[in-house]
């Protein structure tokens, strides 16, 4: 180690002045991922509330029952039948593993060892959704429920199964980014290279966008230069093609059930009664708003729901955060206009409440794409509807982020050569764009500001140093 250090030191200092190739657009999305930093005090509050929620969800299961694992909740508000949420073994990887960073380090500890018996326990590249103890059909949920209250013996019926989505190579990645246990991934990877090529190379929505992100990064991190490079030639054409009012059309079309569903599916993976699953990465939030964040907005403001007269929810209703009822007063909704009569225009459907899953889209829309203040974002967390309410935690995390100052740091670990290794080629890129604390990077070296920070300097060299591999 002490050898490596000097080998590294000897060469930035004798290393000239230069520059490195200007990234291409796709790869801000495919190499960098969101940093937050110096998350202020206003925010303890709500970290303090992510923290007991997720001690929570680790002390709720019976040891002795599928490893303390919990079964995924069940909800039936009405005529929008039945979903059941959380189910997912990539989903859960994927939240929980976004959260763990925000905890103290001993929950931290804690979690990553859940993480670690979730993955024994349900594998994410084997298990679609889990409900009860079958792997699909009938089968009585009477396990480890994370309802608040007790619940009877409930039958659920699951048919077709969902297929492992794309996206759980995504999910997989946050995990070893998080964790740091590459080595589950890399006694995997023949399964995961062949989830990749279930891929058919027409994208239609953001979780595949995620999928074909997650495929690079591991196979770069890996050392395959074969798979990263086909997984960059995807990711990128998918990258080109996503077109959010497009996307969101055909998904909601696909997976709306009827017409008094509450459906806006911008990030949902799959929507067949009962199993739901989402998924979402900064990455994308980042996509969208710098894409075209007009059209999302103008897509999203007037309406959530189906298109046409099921428009099953008012963005710009006050309230919509809440887990509100279909039949609000219609003065509310249509404050300062004509109310529509029943026939012209009406708000869904006889149901009681949303599943969070409804106002959690909407939420992460306001985060990336309208750009809501922390205290704004605070407001519309709101209240989890479950032990281990997924959406919930995910939200508290974004709401703390948003305290902070956010940054987007490389995914790469230093390898600014665009081989798969990071070694003294990449130092010497490194010193040629090196610039010292706050003080900008040149034009061509934005990607060796490997902390987003916006200079080159010790930081990003103890980054390059970190995952130093040498040739391979």
């Amino acid at each position: 180690m002490r050898y490596r250090f000097l080998v590294i030191t000897i060469a930035i200092v004798a290393l000239g002045v230069g520059g490195i190739a200007q990234a291409q657009p796709a790869t801000t999305y495919l190499w960098r991922t969101e940093s937050v930093q110096n998350i202020a005090p206003a925010a303890d509050d709500l970290r303090a509330e992510l923290e007991a929620l997720v001690q929570e969800m680790m002390a709720t299961g019976n040891p002795a029952i599928d490893n303390g694992m919990l079964q995924p909740a069940l909800f039936r508000p009405g005529l929008a039948g039945e979903s059941l949420l959380y189910g997912a073994p990539a989903e859960s990887v994927l939240f929980l593993s976004d959260v763990l960073p925000l905890l103290s380090p001993p929950v931290r500890t804690q979690l990553a060892a859940y993480l670690v018996t979730l993955l024994e326990t349900y594998p994410p590249l084997e298990r679609t959704f889990v409900h009860g103890t079958g792997f699909w059909g009938y089968t009585l949920m009477e396990r480890n429920r994370r309802e608040f209250y007790p619940m009877p013996s409930t039958g659920v019926n699951l048919w077709p199964p969902p297929e492992v989505p794309l996206s759980a190579l995504y999910a997989l990645w946050r995990y070893a980014d998080s964790t740091g246990d590459w080595a589950y991934l890399r006694a995997r990877l023949p399964a995961l290279q062949a989830l990749y090529n279930t891929y058919d190379g027409t994208p239609s929505h953001y979780g595949e966008v995620l999928g074909l992100i997650g495929a690079a990064r591991i196979a770069e991190h890996e050392g395959l230069r074969t798979w990263r490079d086909d997984a960059v030639t995807r990711a990128t054409a998918a990258i080109a093609a996503a077109d959010y009012v497009t996307w969101v059309n055909a998904r909601q079309t696909e997976l709306t059930r009827g017409e008094h569903d509450w459906c806006y599916p911008v990030f949902h993976e799959y929507r067949s009664e009962p199993a739901v699953a989402v998924m979402f990465g900064p990455e994308i939030g980042r996509l969208i708003a710098d894409k075209n964040p007009a059209a999302a907005i103008a897509h999203a403001g007037p309406r959530i729901g189906g298109p046409g007269r099921h428009s099953h929810g008012r963005a710009s209703q006050p309230g919509w955060m809440a887990l509100r009822g279909q039949f609000c007063d219609a003065g509310y909704i249509y404050k300062g206009g004509e109310i529509p009569s029943w026939n012209n225009d009406w708000q869904g459907g006889e149901n009681a409440y949303n599943t969070p899953d409804f106002a959690w889209t909407f939420f992460l829309l306001r985060a990336y794409v309208y750009g809501d203040s922390a205290e704004d974002l605070r407001t519309y967390v709101d209240a989890p509807m479950c032990i281990a309410d997924l959406c919930h935690l995910h939200k508290l995390a974004v709401a703390i982020r948003a305290y902070g100052q956010r940054a987007w740091r490389s995914v790469r670990g230093g390898n600014l050569d665009n081989d798969v290794d990071v070694d003294l080629a990449d130092v010497t890129l490194l010193r040629d764009c090196w610039t010292g604390p706050e003080i900008p990077a040149s034009a061509g070296c934005a990607e060796a500001d490997l902390d987003g920070d916006l200079d080159v300097d010790l930081a990003d060299f103890a980054i390059v140093q970190q995952s130093f591999t040498g040739p391979r």
